[in-house]
């Protein structure tokens, strides 16, 4: 297969939302939005503002880059992934998101990736991979962008579509450590919770009798 393009190398696109306009955009769209719901609003003008047929969140498996699970998808003329769908990422070029941040392919997708299905099924030209990372620098997962024409991403998409996928990263973080509020009994002691073993970080079968 032929080396990608460098995303530095891309021309500029003035055919559509570029820069401030798409960070506008996309802000305007996801900015009352959290969670799940902050996904597939991402995923819906993401798809919009680049003219995609698809625009998708996905979720790695912890520990490789073998499987995706698919968090949010908006497509468009019968292209769907449907949310909770598990597909291997081996022939695909979301592959090689496992080894780069940005992966671009303005065109050719089809050719570059025979073995995929979903791309050959559906017509699908160009391809955008923007990953995820959490805190600790592990991939955590990546939005994906997929067109039945060429889809050229400049710097400037690319660096809004960046900034969206680390708000990805910040929804998903665990809430802080910290004694939990802890509920009050009315006319009786609550028993205890199970003793956690700290030598094995795990609980005991059997809580303690309440006293």
């Amino acid at each position: 297969m032929a080396p990608l393009p460098a995303v530095s190398s891309l021309p500029a696109v003035t055919s559509r939302p570029a820069g401030p306009d798409l960070l506008r955009t996309i802000a305007a769209g996801t900015a009352a939005s959290v969670g799940t719901a902050f996904l597939r609003s991402l995923v819906r003008h993401v798809a919009e503002a680049l003219d995609a047929e698809i625009a998708f969140a996905a979720e790695v498996e912890p520990g490789g880059w073998d499987e995706a699970i698919v968090l949010a998808a908006h497509g468009r003329d019968g292209v769907e992934l449907a949310e909770g769908q598990r597909f291997p990422l081996r022939g695909t070029p979301c592959e090689l998101a496992g080894d780069s941040d940005v992966v671009t392919i303005p065109s050719g997708t089809q050719e570059a990736f025979p073995r995929d299905g979903f791309v050959a099924r559906h017509g699908l030209d160009g391809y955008l991979a923007i990953v995820v990372r959490g805190s600790d620098g592990a991939r955590l997962g990546y939005l994906g962008v997929m067109a039945a024409h060429p889809l050229v991403a400049g710097e400037e998409e690319v660096a809004v579509l960046r900034i969206f996928a680390a708000r990805r990263r910040r929804d998903r973080a665990p809430p802080p450590r910290g004694r939990a509020a802890r509920p009050r009994a009315r006319g009786r002691r609550l028993a205890r919770p199970p003793r956690v073993d700290r030598g094995r970080g795990a609980p005991q079968d059997r809580p303690q009798p309440a006293r």
